[in-house]
């Protein structure tokens, strides 16, 4: 088994001017090459498929890598987990449920890591409680709505 020498995080890992990856997390074995976390994160916002391929490729290449050394993974909060869904390109989808599961439980003693969970814990309930909101809701223009919605 590999032991891991090194770990080092990269916010923002450019390629130059043409794209960004918002975290790239590099895993530094004693007896193998490099492996990588590469993840895009979309907060109300659409991935798109020429993004994703864009990014898998530039990234494939620049560290000379094939799909065994890099995991790639796409993180939707907010209004992005109920977009259509491009062709992922060797994405793994994380939603909020997912995201919520695969980091709790961790006894991880940082301010922002729990300010981070209970942002996310929140914003959970939130999700959960939309369907429940819109259920009730015949028009959405409803002055109505909106004012009791605001707050």
């Amino acid at each position: 088994m590999n032991e891991i020498y090194n770990i080092s995080c990269i916010p923002e890992f450019s390629f130059g001017r043409k794209r960004k990856i918002d975290l790239v997390i590099k895993v530094e074995l004693i007896n193998s090459k490099s492996k990588y976390l590469v993840i895009e994160m979309k907060v109300d916002s659409i991935p798109y498929e020429e993004q994703l391929i864009g990014t898998y490729e530039y990234f494939i290449q620049s560290k000379n890598c094939n799909d065994e050394d890099a995991l790639f993974l796409l993180f939707l909060f907010g209004t992005s987990q109920v977009c259509t869904i491009p062709d992922l390109h060797s994405f793994h989808i994380f939603r909020l449920p997912e995201i919520l599961e695969v980091f709790s439980g961790h006894h991880i003693e940082q301010n922002v890591y729990e300010d981070w969970m209970q942002a996310l814990r929140d914003e959970n309930v939130r999700r959960s409680c939309v369907a429940l909101d819109i259920n009730g809701v015949d028009n959405f223009w409803e002055e109505e709505y909106c004012v009791i919605n605001a707050a």
